[in-house]
């Protein structure tokens, strides 16, 4: 995801987003004309990205479910920008996955409105971001927060 990002492949990255986020945007084409249009991204420069751990895992019924963190640091608009952020992945055959980004401003009840079927014992955590920071001086302080 993160070489199609970096691509401005907003096609093909509207693949791997959860369904329930392409719908709330309009479909896919307007997931991807809104993300040609987001001038901020033309200043974001993703300098490392790092995958983190596994932090749920379940088979539910009908599909599989986990939330994944990574570590990213960037500039953004000149500015030197690291943390973590984490996703919820959803796959109906655990080989092909959607992702749903947990954004900081969100509870987890908003999070279980979008995504009824979302384990019930998932703890969600909460994106960290560190200001002038780069990723080496984040990760010393790192400790997993969870939405409240």
């Amino acid at each position: 995801m993160m070489a199609l990002f970096k691509r401005k492949d907003w096609k093909a990255y509207a693949d791997y987003m959860n369904p329930t986020i392409i719908e709330l945007m309009g479909g896919k084409e307007q997931f991807v004309k809104t993300m040609q249009e987001l001038k901020i991204l033309d200043e974001v420069d993703v300098q490392v990205h790092k995958k983190g751990k596994i932090l749920e895992l379940a088979k539910m019924e009908k599909e599989y479910q986990c939330i994944v963190e990574t570590f990213m640091q960037m500039q953004v608009t000149g500015m030197l920008v690291s943390g973590s952020s984490y996703d919820i992945g959803i796959s109906t055959d655990g080989k092909t996955w959607t992702f749903f980004r947990i954004e900081e401003s969100v509870t987890p009840d908003q999070i279980r409105q979008l995504l009824p079927n979302l384990n019930s014992n998932f703890k969600l955590p909460k994106a960290q971001r560190a200001m002038g920071k780069s990723l080496d001086e984040f990760m010393p302080t790192y400790v997993v927060q969870y939405l409240k």
